[in-house]
């Protein structure tokens, strides 16, 4: 989910003082907007976290999937 996730982004940032996703997003399947599924990623450029919805067929070229463990 998308507290799952950010609670995720607390302890890593703590420990590592890094920000999950500082290159792509996570998409959280657990989250849901409508039939959308809510993606999130860390923005340096502006310095915040970024969350937005894309229907479940949207695919990027460039990525694929990473297990969350």
């Amino acid at each position: 989910t998308l507290t799952d996730y950010l609670i995720y982004q607390r302890k890593y940032y703590t420990e590592t003082g890094k920000h999950l996703d500082e290159n792509g997003w996570t998409w959280i399947p657990g989250s849901k907007v409508g039939g959308r599924v809510v993606r999130a990623g860390w923005h340096p450029d502006v310095g915040r976290l970024a969350v937005d919805a894309d229907d479940s067929d949207y695919s990027y070229p460039d990525r694929g999937c990473r297990p969350s463990r």
